[in-house]
């Protein structure tokens, strides 16, 4: 996506204990979603995408929702596995930037 929505993200991230928890939490989550995609669980992939967009947005990082909104959508729509691999990199890699 677009550098300002990366760095809108990250610059009105609140620093509350709750945000602080979502980060702490999102090395779990991705693992979680690698797996569920690496299974081929496309629902279950859709269902913690889904998840971690509303969470994101709960938690001030807005710059997660049109990546996790992208892989949910592959995954419980007739996306290709190739489809599904790439915005899960894409989310992965938007989550490391966060982290950073």
């Amino acid at each position: 996506m677009t550098t300002t929505l990366m760095s809108r993200s990250r610059a009105t991230a609140p620093a509350s204990p709750r945000a602080a928890g979502f980060l702490t939490e999102l090395p779990a989550v991705i693992a979680e979603l690698a797996e569920s995609a690496e299974r081929g669980n496309r629902l279950l992939l859709g269902r913690l995408a889904h998840q971690l967009k509303e969470s994101g947005e709960m938690n001030g990082y807005e710059g997660l929702t049109p990546f996790a909104a992208r892989l949910e959508r592959v995954a419980v729509g007739n996306g290709t596995a190739m489809d599904i691999r790439v915005a899960l990199d894409d989310l992965i890699a938007e989550c490391g930037k966060m982290q950073a």
